[in-house]
């Protein structure tokens, strides 16, 4: 009898284990979550708005929104929830606008009372005003030789279920550390960088290195262009420029004449498609062009073409890995 008894001890005991791993996978079927931003009123603040549908039983627990602040440390907002089964609820978490990193992923997690992750949902993108498009700064001695760099509204990107526009904005020496944090691409053509002060110039490395997208157009200002980076940085040796014909598009039997830079690219870069030089750069990515992209502002036809594979190459180097939070005291090894 006793072990009759023993047996059926064990048999219900196995039965809870298993129904509460099923639970514990349930519960995060069960969530759904949804992200968008806007900028408070007074523009001091990201409102991070977080729709949740509970597809599970009532559920009492907690939101946790996570961003990067400007130390690159990931840091989390929580705020009380309660959703019935099968309702939703939108949640507002407010982010000082200094405070964070907005080309770095947010993170939604939601925790049961006892602080045991249930859901989490990577988002890329939240922190950018303008949802759907690739902010990318210009610095250039001739920004309006650049206008066409936005490639008429085109879209980009080989993920063809997330594809971006991209959105110019000039930039200055004043305002380029201030505006990095908006940004997701940097691109730098014919312009000095030796002019940079040293504490920008690491600024753009730690932001290249930390997801952003640093594309240099050299042809004959490559000197101007690369001579202000750390050659530790940028392990590449510009040797001389030459010149080759490109063929036009309204008239495939003529051609013009474009200077190209003949550089020398230390191990890490890859050649790519138009002669770019690309490689990965921690989270980041870094593309050098041997053309500047300035001479191309009456051959805009020619080069499109060729910025769209620059672009797309870019996006394909850059990581897109998302560190988990684990706030003090919470159990890691709860994470889904």
């Amino acid at each position: 009898m006793n072990k009759k008894k023993a047996f059926s001890f064990l048999l219900a005991l196995l039965l809870l284990i298993i129904t509460f791993s099923i639970k514990d996978v349930n519960a995060a079927e069960s969530f759904k979550m949804e992200m968008n931003t806007t900028k408070s009123v007074g523009g001091g603040e990201y409102d991070i708005h977080v729709k949740v549908t509970n597809n599970g039983s009532d559920f009492t627990g907690t939101l946790r929104v996570i961003v990067t602040n400007k130390n690159y440390n990931r840091v989390g907002y929580d705020i009380d929830i309660s959703i019935p089964k099968n309702a939703e609820k939108e949640y507002t978490v407010s982010v000082p606008v200094k405070g964070v990193m907005t080309n770095e992923s947010v993170q939604g997690v939601i925790l049961d009372k006892s602080k045991k992750n249930k859901f989490s949902q990577s988002f890329r993108g939240v922190l950018n005003q303008y949802s759907g498009y690739i902010e990318a700064g210009i610095l250039s001695d001739h920004p309006g030789d650049l206008s066409f760099l936005d490639l008429g509204g085109k879209k980009i990107g080989n993920d063809t279920a997330n594809q971006k526009i991209i959105k110019l904005k000039e930039l200055s020496a004043d305002n380029l550390k201030d505006e990095l944090d908006n940004l997701q691409m940097l691109i730098i053509d014919d312009y000095d960088t030796t002019t940079i002060n040293s504490g920008t110039m690491a600024r753009i490395e730690d932001w290249n290195r930390n997801g952003g997208m640093l594309l240099l157009g050299t042809g004959n200002a490559a000197l101007k262009v690369l001579s202000g980076f750390d050659k530790n940085y940028i392990d590449v040796t510009y040797n001389d420029v030459s010149s080759v014909s490109i063929p036009s598009a309204s008239d495939t039997s003529s051609t013009f004449e474009i200077p190209y830079a003949i550089i020398d690219p230390g191990t890490a870069y890859e050649y790519k498609s138009e002669g770019l030089l690309l490689c990965s750069v921690s989270s980041g990515s870094m593309g050098i062009i041997p053309y500047k992209l300035a001479d191309f502002k009456d051959h805009t036809n020619e080069v499109s073409s060729f910025l769209m594979y620059y672009y797309n190459d870019l996006l394909s180097y850059r990581a897109d890995v998302d560190v988990d939070y684990v706030a003090p005291g919470a159990d890691a090894s709860a994470s889904v």
